[in-house]
């Protein structure tokens, strides 16, 4: 007669998950049927809006257009001329040898024609930005210090991607 007892338990016991489990694919079944409405419905052309929503949502602000960057290039792709802007001796060679041992295509140091300049800058032709914020990088300059490059750096171009004048604060 126990054992009854635990047969009668256990058959309600799993009447009682057999119901549950029920239920639950219902719900299953319910919500991918109400999904695949939704998603025949949007594929149909049909606009749906939700009856609980009171309230629009703010209107999003037009995003500000952001200009891509060409990623950097391996060191030795990029042409680099440094120029002393500060006319402290030797400023130009050390910057230029900085860059050149971490394997950076080196155009020969001149010296800034013009008036010396407080703050070294980090000039970049087309594509050459990412390469730009590198070398800053390498020669402890300022990233706001980075800007396309002028008409007249105040050196010769030449064949240079990125231009460095180094000014009074380089300390090499």
């Amino acid at each position: 007669m126990g054992n009854e007892k635990f047969e009668r338990q256990d058959f309600v016991n799993g009447l009682a998950l057999a119901g549950v489990l029920l239920f639950l694919l219902m719900l299953i079944l319910l919500g991918a049927w109400s999904c695949s409405s939704s998603l025949r419905s949007v594929s149909q052309g049909e606009k749906k809006v939700a009856e609980t929503t009171t309230t629009a949502a703010p209107e999003a602000e037009p995003e500000e257009e952001v200009e891509e960057v060409a990623p950097a290039k391996e060191p030795g792709d990029v042409i680099v001329r440094v120029g002393n802007g500060a006319n402290k001796s030797g400023l130009a060679t050390s910057g230029t040898r900085l860059l050149s041992q971490n394997g950076y295509n080196m155009l020969r140091g001149q010296t800034k024609q013009g008036q010396t300049v407080e703050t070294s800058n980090v000039y970049f032709t087309e594509g050459f930005e990412a390469d730009a914020f590198l070398i800053a990088d390498v020669l402890a300059i300022s990233s706001q210090q980075v800007q396309p490059l002028p008409e007249d750096p105040g050196v010769d171009v030449d064949t240079a991607d990125v231009v460095v004048i180094l000014g009074e604060d380089a300390d090499f």
